[in-house]
C-alpha cells in the first residue's frame, strides 16, 4: 500500500491514497445510482398482449405464401426484471402491429406510479398487400376490451396485471382484408376508440360481430360471405359512418350460362328475390340460363330479402361456355314443361304445352314453325341438334268469338266462357244463351268492363264465403262497369252466401269506382251475410241485387229481386247500404224478397242510406211480405229505406199495405216518406199502379205478369225464364188450390177460424181482408191444425198457409 506517497506533475502533487479512496466511493455510488434509475425506468410495457397473444395463435400458414405467421413468443414477465424488458421489445416488433409513442394516461398509472414507459396497441395492419393469413377451423378471434367497471374496481396486483395484458382502448385501425379469416367478434365496451376496420376480401368470413365502439366511421366487408342477419346487424351498430358491404365478390367458381345456380347464397329465412345486371332467358327454381351470348363475361347477381329491407347483397358471377343447349320459353297464361330440364346436343326432348285454368292453347311453335296440329296430347318430342331453341305457345284468354271491344263483345256461351272475364276485367261481354252453373261461383273481383246479358238468364249461381266479404257474381266492381239486361237464378237449393258485403248480381261497388250502371235485370233466390264473431263488417251490406254501393255514381233502374236476404245490419230488398260521401240513385225497381235484417238497419228496397250520402230512391215499389229486425228503434227499419241518413232524398215510392214490419203492418201514406205510399194487393198486381202512378215503361221495359206471376216482368227477357210463381199473398181471386184436395181443410165456426192438415205440418199462416190487407200473421207454427180467434162474421178471407208446399183456400165466414 501506497501510504503517504506524493507524485508530482505539472507542478501538482497528489496523495495517491486519496484518489484511490475517492475511486471506490465513485464506483459504489455509480452502481447504486444505476440501481437507482433502473428502478425509476423499468419496462418498456407492452400493454395489451394477452389479446395479441390470441389473435396469433388463430393463424395458420398463408394461402399465398407471402408470409410465415409471426412467431408466437413467450409473453414477458414484468414482475421480473431480468429478461421482460427485451421479451417485451420483442413483442413490439412483430410485423403489421403499430404501437403508440409512450402512454401516460391516468388509466395506466395504477401499474407503477414510479412512471414507467407503457405502449398501446393501435393498429393491426394484415391486410394481403404483405399478408395473406388463413384462420385456423377450430379458432375463434376475439378483441374485447375490459369494460369500466374492471378499471374502477381494480384493487389487486392480479386485477392490474389482468387488465395490463388486455388492454386495448387504444386500437384505432383493423385491417385485415385479403385473407382467410372466418369469424370475428370485437366488443369496445364503449372504451376502444376503434374508428376504422377492413375486411374486404375474406371470401371465408361468415360471421362478425362489432359493438361497442362509439368511434367507429368505416367498416368494410365486400367480398365476404356474411349473411343478410349479419350485415343488418353491422349496420345496427354503425353508429356514425359508412358501411361497405353490397359487393360480396365473386363466386367461388364460373357457372355455364345454362346453370347459375344460386341455391348456396340464400342462407336466409323469409323471401329472397334475385335481380341481375342481365336479364335471364330462363330460370327454374334457382337456377338461372342465361344468352349464350354472355359467355365469357360477368353478370352481377343482387339478392334482396323480405326480412331485411335495407340490406343488398351483391355477386359476381364469370359465365362459361358448355355443351347445354339453351331452350328460349315463351308461354303468357300456361307453361312449357321440358325434360330434361338440362338438355344436351344429341338428347331427345320431351315437351309439355299445358294452359293455364281458364285459358286456351291457340298455337305451339319452334323456332317460329308452327308445331301445333303435332301435339298429341299436347306433348311434342323433339331431337336436339342444335345449341339454341325458341318455344313459342300462345294462349287465349277467351276461347269464344268477339275481340272484346263495344262494337265485337266476346260472346258468352259456356259455363268455362264466363269465368274467363276474370283474364280481362275491362272487356266487353255479351251473353250468347242461357247458363246454368253447375260448380260453385268465385266471385269476379274489380270488374271494370261491360256484360250486356242480352235478355239471358244466369241460373245456378252458388256462393258458399262465410268467411269472405264480396260476395256476388261479381265481388266487386269499379270504374265505369256496366250491368244490363241480366237474369240471375241462384240454385233453389243453395244461396249467395258471404260474411259482408253480398249481394247477387254485385257484392260491393268499390270505393274507387265511378258512374257504375246495373239496369233491366232481375235476381231470384237467397242471399245471405254471415254474422260471426270476426266483428267489423261481419254480417252487413246486403241486398238483393248489390251488398254495398262505397263509392263512384252508381245508377240502378228497372230492376227487381225475389226472394229472401238475410244480414245482420243494412240489409235491403234491392242494396244493402249506401255509404257516405256516394251518389247514388235508384229507380222503378221493386222487391218481393222477405227482409231478415238481424240485429239493426232493414228496408224493403235500401237497408241504410249512410249520413252524408246523396241517396234518390225514387219510383220503386216494395212489395216485401215481410221485414223483420231487433232494434225497437223505428230510426232502422222502413218499408223503402231502413236507416235515412242525411242527404237521402225520396220521391215517389210505393209499399205493400200488407207488408208486415217487426209483425205488424205500418202506415206510410206521404210520397216522400220512408215507408212509402200504402197500396193494396189488388193495386199492385194492376198495371196501372206502375205505368200511372210510377211512369214504368210498359212499351219497351216492362209487361205485366207471367202466368200466376201477377207483377211486372222484364221485356227484355223471355217470360218464361223470369219468375212464375204465385204470390199467394196478393191473391185476391176466388179459385180454392188445393193439392191433393184433401189435404188441408180450412173453416170457420163461431167466429174462430181452423186449419188443419192430414199429411204435413203447417208451418205459416196469413189472413188477409177482401181488401188484401194483412189482418193476422203467424210464422213460427210447427202443427197439424191451428186456430185464429176472433174472426168477423158475415165476412170474406184470404187465407194463405205454408206447409212443404204453399196452399191458398178463400174462405167465407158466416
Amino acid at each position: 500500500m501506497f501510504t503517504g506517497c506524493r507524485v508530482t506533475q505539472s507542478g501538482i502533487i497528489y496523495d495517491i491514497h486519496i484518489i484511490l479512496d475517492t475511486m471506490k466511493k465513485t464506483v459504489i455510488l455509480f452502481f447504486l445510482l444505476c440501481g437507482a434509475l433502473a428502478a425509476q425506468a423499468a419496462g418498456p410495457y407492452y400493454v395489451g398482449l394477452n389479446q395479441l397473444d390470441a389473435l396469433l395463435k388463430t393463424i395458420e400458414e398463408p394461402v399465398l405464401d407471402k408470409n410465415d405467421p409471426p412467431q408466437v413468443l413467450e409473453l414477458p414477465d414484468y414482475t421480473k426484471n431480468d429478461n421482460a424488458d427485451n421479451d417485451g421489445k420483442k413483442w413490439g416488433q412483430i410485423g403489421g402491429v403499430s404501437w403508440s409513442g409512450e402512454v401516460t394516461g391516468a388509466e395506466l398509472n395504477y401499474w407503477n406510479a414510479s412512471g414507467s414507459k407503457y405502449y398501446a396497441l393501435t393498429s393491426i395492419d394484415w391486410s394481403s398487400a404483405t399478408y395473406s393469413y388463413t384462420q385456423k377451423s377450430d379458432a375463434e378471434i376475439v378483441l374485447e376490451q375490459p369494460s369500466q367497471a374492471l378499471f374502477d374496481n381494480a384493487a389487486n396486483e392480479a386485477d392490474r396485471n389482468f387488465l395490463e395484458r388486455n388492454e386495448l382502448r387504444y386500437l384505432e385501425t383493423l385491417n385485415l382484408s385479403g385473407n382467410q379469416f372466418r369469424s370475428i367478434s370485437i366488443n369496445g365496451s364503449d372504451l376502444m376508440i376503434l374508428s376504422s376496420v377492413n375486411l374486404s376480401d375474406n371470401p371465408t368470413l361468415e360471421h362478425l360481430s362489432i359493438t361497442g365502439c362509439p368511434n367507429l366511421t368505416s367498416v368494410d366487408i365486400s367480398n365476404s360471405r356474411l349473411s343478410f342477419a349479419v350485415v343488418a346487424g353491422i349496420l345496427a351498430n354503425t353508429p356514425a359512418g359508412t358501411l361497405v358491404y353490397q359487393h360480396q365478390g365473386a363466386v367461388a367458381e364460373p357457372f355455364p350460362v345454362d346453370a347459375v345456380d344460386v341455391t348456396a347464397l340464400l342462407t336466409e329465412a323469409g323471401t329472397t328475390v334475385a335481380s341481375w345486371s342481365e336479364t335471364p332467358v330462363s330460370s327454374a327454381g334457382n337456377v338461372y340460363v342465361f344468352d349464350p351470348s354472355l359467355v365469357g363475361q360477368s353478370v352481377t347477381c343482387n339478392l334482396e330479402n323480405s326480412n331485411y329491407p335495407d340490406v343488398t347483397l351483391s355477386y359476381t358471377i364469370d359465365l362459361i361456355a358448355s355443351n347445354a343447349v339453351i331452350l328460349t320459353i315463351v308461354a303468357e297464361h300456361g307453361s312449357i314443361i321440358v325434360e330434361p330440364a338440362k338438355p344436351v346436343i344429341g338428347d331427345e326432348v320431351t315437351i309439355t304445352v299445358t294452359a293455364d285454368p281458364l285459358y286456351d292453347l291457340v298455337s305451339f311453335s319452334i323456332d317460329g314453325e308452327d308445331k301445333t296440329a303435332d301435339l298429341v296430347d299436347n306433348q311434342y318430342t323433339l331431337p336436339l341438334e342444335k345449341l339454341t331453341y325458341t318455344l313459342t305457345a300462345q294462349f287465349s284468354g277467351f276461347d269464344g268469338v268477339g275481340t272484346g271491344v263495344s262494337s265485337d263483345p266476346y260472346i258468352i256461351t259456356t259455363e268455362k266462357q264466363l269465368n274467363q272475364i276474370r283474364n280481362d276485367l275491362s272487356a266487353y261481354y255479351q251473353l250468347g244463351n242461357d247458363l246454368v252453373l253447375t260448380d260453385e261461383w268465385e266471385p269476379v273481383r274489380t270488374f271494370t268492363g261491360t256484360l250486356d246479358g242480352n235478355g239471358k238468364v244466369i241460373s245456378g249461381l252458388w256462393i258458399n264465403l262465410p268467411e269472405t266479404g264480396g260476395a256476388g257474381l261479381f265481388g266487386s266492381v269499379t270504374g265505369n262497369a256496366t250491368i244490363t239486361g241480366l237474369g240471375v237464378i241462384i240454385d233453389p237449393e243453395k244461396s249467395v252466401t258471404g260474411q259482408s258485403c253480398v249481394g247477387a248480381i254485385v257484392g260491393d261497388i268499390a270505393s274507387g269506382a265511378g258512374a257504375v250502371t246495373i239496369s233491366n235485370s232481375f235476381v231470384c233466390g237467397a242471399v245471405i251475410s254471415v254474422k260471426n264473431t270476426g266483428g267489423g263488417e261481419s254480417g252487413k251490406n246486403t241486398g238483393g241485387v248489390v251488398g254495398r254501393i262505397n263509392g263512384g255514381t252508381p245508377v240502378i233502374t228497372n230492376c227487381y229481386a225475389v226472394g229472401s236476404v238475410q244480414g245482420d245490419d243494412r240489409t235491403g230488398g234491392i242494396v244493402g247500404q249506401v255509404a257516405p260521401g256516394v251518389i247514388t240513385t235508384i229507380s222503378k225497381c221493386y222487391a218481393i224478397n222477405s227482409i231478415d235484417g238481424g240485429t239493426y238497419s232493414a228496408g224493403g228496397i235500401v237497408g241504410s242510406g249512410e249520413v252524408g250520402n246523396q241517396l234518390t230512391i225514387v219510383d220503386c215499389a216494395a212489395i216485401n211480405p215481410s221485414l223483420d229486425n231487433e232494434d225497437g228503434n223505428s230510426d232502422y227499419n222502413g218499408r223503402i229505406c231502413g236507416y235515412a241518413g242525411s242527404g237521402l232524398t225520396l220521391t215517389n215510392n210505393f209499399a205493400y199495405a200488407g207488408m208486415l214490419v217487426k209483425g205488424t203492418t205500418v202506415t206510410g201514406d206521404p210520397l216522400a216518406d220512408k215507408h212509402g205510399l200504402s197500396k193494396t194487393a189488388a193495386e199492385l198486381i194492376n198495371r196501372q199502379t206502375y205505368e200511372t202512378g210510377l211512369s214504368w215503361d210498359f212499351d219497351d221495359v216492362w209487361s205485366m205478369g207471367n202466368g200466376e206471376y201477377p207483377l211486372p216482368v222484364l221485356k227484355n227477357i223471355a217470360a218464361s225464364a223470369q219468375p212464375a210463381t204465385n204470390l199467394n199473398y196478393l191473391d185476391i181471386g176466388t179459385a180454392i188450390k188445393q193439392t191433393p184436395a184433401s189435404s188441408i181443410s180450412v173453416y170457420s165456426r163461431n167466429g174462430v177460424l181452423y186449419a188443419n192438415s192430414s199429411s204435413e205440418l203447417i208451418r205459416q199462416i196469413h189472413v188477409y181482408n177482401a181488401q188484401g190487407q194483412l189482418i193476422y200473421a203467424d210464422s213460427h207454427i210447427q202443427a197439424s191444425s191451428y186456430e185464429v180467434k176472433a174472426i168477423a162474421r158475415s165476412a170474406i178471407y184470404l187465407v194463405k198457409l205454408v206447409t212443404d208446399r204453399v196452399e191458398t183456400v178463400k174462405v167465407f165466414n158466416k
